[in-house]
């Protein structure tokens, strides 16, 4: 019979970090933060939980374990189910916790204090059902759009900003023939797949 080897029950640990090892962060806060969607902007990445957004970004020009910070933006609801948009200056995300559901901005991100939340749509606080789940945005024409699955009405918010001013914002609905499956814009068309599998 031969010998029989001992396990090892000591493994080694790691006494520095190197520029190639994985990343590993998490956030932490008094409401259960699970990432549900991020979105990428200048400063970092914007992380968002059911209740919470934060930043993912670094202290240092290169992004690396011990350079990575992941910092509390807000404490606002956010529907899970509709992904976060990219307007021209603003991280737009739909929040559906009351009776209907609200389309809400951060503005001036950075890597340090609050942004500006605007709730966009407080001006017709009915106008968003509270299970809508499509959204699509036009940066190239200020112009984002919402809808629900086998709906027939289409939820549209224009807006124009020259700089960090919005001089005009407006609202408005399109119905159309057949209820729609899904929408998307790209560039400058707007497209939609109705129930027909018609686009």
């Amino acid at each position: 019979p031969g010998t029989i080897d001992e396990p090892n029950f000591w493994n080694t640990s790691a006494l520095t970090i190197g520029v190639n090892d994985p990343i590993d962060i998490s956030c932490s806060s008094l409401y259960p933060s699970e990432l549900f969607d991020a979105i990428e902007i200048n400063t970092g990445l914007v992380c968002f939980s059911t209740n919470q957004q934060f930043l993912l970004s670094a202290d240092d020009t290169v992004f690396k374990p011990d350079t990575a910070k992941l910092r509390i933006l807000g404490n606002h609801n956010y529907n899970k189910v509709i992904p976060p948009i990219k307007t021209e200056q603003t991280v737009g995300f739909v929040d559906n916790s009351f009776k209907y559901s609200r389309f809400m901005e951060l503005a001036d991100i950075k890597r340090e204090g609050e942004p500006m939340l605007v709730d966009t749509s407080k001006i017709v606080p009915t106008i968003l059902p509270k299970d809508i789940d499509l959204i699509s945005a036009s940066r190239e024409n200020g112009m984002v759009f919402f809808g629900k699955t086998n709906s027939d009405t289409i939820i549209g918010f224009r807006y124009l900003r020259q700089g960090e001013n919005q001089i005009q914002q407006s609202w408005f609905k399109w119905k159309v023939n057949n209820p729609i499956k899904y929408h998307f814009a790209i560039e400058d068309t707007y497209f939609f797949l109705d129930t027909d599998d018609f686009l």
